[in-house]
């Protein structure tokens, strides 16, 4: 503003002092004067002068452009100068309104090094001093009163960033009595609105309502604030000293912030930096959001260097605050505290360095994905701009169990990958297997302690656990599975299989005694859908996509356990494995007594061997055993060719 101001005064005194008589006579040297003074080029309109009444000059158009691209432009629609006469007899010119209609400035910054692109303007304020100005034409001294703006424009353009940043000031209707230095005026920028009144040098008080803060890009520090967020409340600014204000943001997002505040209440001032030409100091920032309350100082320029501070908020309204500040890609809900500290640095010209550190106490943490929620979380977590998120989880509860482990989530911005080395002890199995096999499973007990290293890819649209890589120790105890019973599956093959054998063994002499009564389906049979207790459940399972790896799988159930590998399918919650099932030596002993035929699968340490395998959803699988060698291969074979033969040779 105080530039523009210069800028008219140059173009009014340069007009006035080189008239006499006919203007036109003069056009050259009044150009030639004006870009000797500003170092643009001038071009006048039409030129009209009269001294009825005292001297009133009227030019349409003017303009100065700057040298070069001619990027930055003054020109102004119609200029109206109004003059007395008698203060020319003593050699000073005494200009009594200036009136400026439609007038723009259009300034550009290419560099932030080279700054905007003025004309090179001297100092001198004497023009609103009420004191005589020296220079001009001639001489002649000049004093200027009244300065009127009608449907003014003043338009910023910031090359320095990308996309280019453009400040429009327009509907500019302002006046001001330079010889007490009053201003006031009304305007819309950027489509806010914006009024203000006050003394030039000195205090003015600016009122702006919806002002948006893509504007407040080319002010020092205007990187702090991203595009998209309104302002509205009370700027004062304590020329050429500091600004301060009490402000009203919605939408507001900050550094590198990706979900905007609703409404938040800030307050700031900001000087220029002691020792420091041309640098600003953020003195003190106060930004409200809640019961979080935002702290903040530090340099804005030349280089920027804040600290700013979350201390002990409620973790809902920490969160928020930290949300609009940087990506935080999980979710985090109350009841806790949180604490945040922020630190930003950029050279001039240079990248912003983001760094973000906390500590939270949350109630509920959610990472993404299929992998179950933490519950009751104490953790701590660092920040790195758009690139890294760490959070330390020292305690924490899945399913009951304790937890602690870390969680990587590199880039943010666009999502990356996840990461999470850990352990989790004495969970519900349930609760940590409903991401993956579905809400029927979310019910079942027992408790189970993994080892996990494992890695989500987060850039799909759709997150599922055919995202996961990665290896995980699983250990479960007492867990009571549907269609898990073991036991009774293995009973109810035998008597089926034994049952179906019997004529064939009494009428082949096969195995001695065998009970043709058990065909029946016994208890055991009926049963064999029934509740499994699996004491002991140890797996290992690599994630591999749409197929993951058990290998290997060991189970205990009861006299029986199994060990062998298989294939999880995440995607539909199915098993299929095949394991070496084996009954212990005292059981054994005690089914073989009942099915002497049992004999034959009888290992050297006395337990029963036969194969297993496990296929079909988690909770309703198929058990199948493999009683085929229940009939001696070559024994069996000769006497079934010999009945063969004799009812062939009948």
């Amino acid at each position: 503003m105080v530039a523009a101001v210069a800028i008219l005064v140059v173009v009014a005194a340069g007009v006035v002092f080189t008239l006499v008589i006919d203007p036109e006579q003069y056009r050259g040297r009044i150009e030639e004067a004006l870009e000797n003074a500003t170092g643009w080029e001038a071009e006048l309109g039409a030129i009209d002068l009269s001294l009825w009444g005292g001297a009133s000059l009227d030019v349409s158009p003017a303009s100065l452009q700057a040298p070069g691209d001619g990027s930055s432009r003054f020109s102004i629609e119609e200029l109206s100068v109004r003059a007395s006469l008698i203060p020319l007899i003593s050699g000073t010119l005494r200009i009594d309104s200036l009136a400026l209609g439609e007038p723009e400035i259009r300034l550009v910054r290419m560099t932030r090094a080279d700054g905007w692109v003025l004309p090179p303007l001297k100092q001198d304020n004497s023009a609103g001093s009420g004191q005589p100005a020296s220079g001009g034409a001639g001489g002649m001294a000049l004093l200027m009163d009244r300065l009127d703006v009608h449907d003014g424009r003043i338009r910023l353009v910031d090359r320095t960033v990308t996309p280019t940043r453009e400040l429009q000031l327009e509907a500019l209707d302002a006046a001001g009595q330079l010889s007490t230095g009053t201003v006031e005026g009304t305007a819309r920028l950027n489509g806010g609105d914006l009024s203000f009144e006050g003394t030039l040098p000195g205090k003015v008080e600016i009122h702006v309502d919806g002002f948006p803060t893509d504007a407040l890009a080319i002010a020092p520090g205007g990187d702090l604030v991203l595009p998209g967020g309104t302002v509205s409340g009370q700027i004062r600014v304590d020329w050429p000293g500091s600004v301060e204000g009490d402000l009203l943001l919605r939408e507001l997002r900050m550094l590198a912030g990706a979900e905007p505040l609703d409404e938040a209440q800030a307050t700031f001032r900001v000087s220029p930096s002691p020792g420091e030409p041309g640098g600003w100091s953020l003195a003190a920032l106060q930004v409200r959001a809640g019961e979080a309350v935002l702290t903040g100082d530090g340099s804005l320029s030349p280089a920027m260097s804040l600290r700013l501070n979350v201390d002990r908020a409620p973790v809902g309204d920490a969160v928020r605050a930290l949300r609009a500040l940087a990506p935080v890609p999980v979710s985090i809900e109350g009841p806790g505290k949180a604490s945040v500290s922020v630190e930003v640095d950029a050279p001039p010209d240079g990248e912003m360095d983001i760094r973000v550190a906390g500590d939270a106490t949350a109630g509920l943490l959610r990472i993404g994905g299929p992998l179950p929620e933490v519950r009751e979380v104490e953790a701590g977590f660092s920040i790195r701009g758009t690139e890294r998120l760490q959070i330390d989880i020292e305690r924490g509860q899945v399913g009951g169990g304790p937890l602690n482990g870390r969680v990587v989530i590199e880039p943010l911005v666009p999502p990356g990958e996840m990461r999470f080395e850990g352990t989790v002890t004495e969970a519900r199995f349930g609760e940590l297997m409903k991401g993956f096999a579905g809400d029927k499973v979310r019910g079942l007990e027992g408790p189970t302690s993994l080892e996990t290293s494992v890695r989500l890819d987060l850039s799909g649209e759709e997150i599922d656990p055919t995202a996961l890589r990665g290896s995980v120790s699983a250990e479960a105890v007492d867990l009571a599975l549907p269609g898990w019973d073991l036991e009774a599956s293995l009973r109810s093959r035998l008597e089926e299989k034994l049952g179906s054998l019997g004529a064939l063994a009494a009428l082949l002499d096969i195995g001695g005694d065998v009970r043709e009564e058990s065909g029946g389906e016994g208890d055991a049979a009926k049963d064999k859908k029934g509740q499994g207790l699996l004491e002991r459940l140890v797996a290992s399972v690599e994630l591999a996509g749409e197929i993951w790896k058990l290998q290997p799988v060991r189970i205990v159930s009861g006299d029986l356990s199994a060990r062998g590998s298989g294939d999880f399918l995440p995607g539909d919650g199915t098993l299929d494995l095949a394991l070496q099932a084996r009954l212990d030596p005292e059981a054994t002993k005690r089914l073989v007594q009942e099915h002497r035929s049992l004999r034959h699968l009888v290992a050297e340490d006395g337990g029963l061997t036969l194969p297993l395998t496990v296929s079909g959803p988690m909770t309703s699988p198929s058990l199948g055993f493999d009683v085929s060698g229940l009939v001696p291969k070559e024994e069996g074979k000769k006497k079934i060719e010999s009945v063969i033969k004799g009812f062939l040779d009948k």
